[in-house]
């Protein structure tokens, strides 16, 4: 099966809430989500090793975010976001805010980002 897909969301983030776990819980913010996704889904459905020829662009921003994770009590407020994500790396152009009160930045990649959608291995 083929699929050409674009999907853009924009949300608060408290509509989240009700599709994760009650231990966590968005308070406050927006998030800006767009992706492009083209190529072969039944390639991550099959065990088999596959030539994936699939592309997926897109961008997620979230502003004034305000998180609570309420088993460990741990606030992150004033959540900032800015990724750029492609079906091999999400790029962390910044992710900041403050993680109970103590100022948080993060930026880097992550890289083989297929290998968390599918069955594919890693040979060493």
């Amino acid at each position: 099966m083929h699929i050409d897909l674009s999907a853009s969301l924009h949300a608060n983030l408290t509509s989240f809430n009700q599709a994760i776990p009650s231990n966590y819980k968005f308070s406050a913010g927006k998030a800006d989500i767009d992706l492009v996704y083209e190529g072969t889904l039944y390639y991550y459905l099959d065990s088999i090793k596959r030539n994936f020829d699939d592309t997926l662009l897109g961008k997620v921003k979230i502003t004034n975010g305000a998180f609570l994770y309420k088993d460990r009590n741990l606030q992150l407020s004033n959540f900032t976001a800015d990724i750029d994500v492609t079906e091999k790396q999400f790029n962390i152009k910044e992710l900041s805010g403050a993680l109970n009160g103590s100022n948080l930045l993060l930026r880097g990649t992550i890289d083989n980002v297929r290998r968390i959608f599918s069955k594919e291995e890693n040979v060493m």
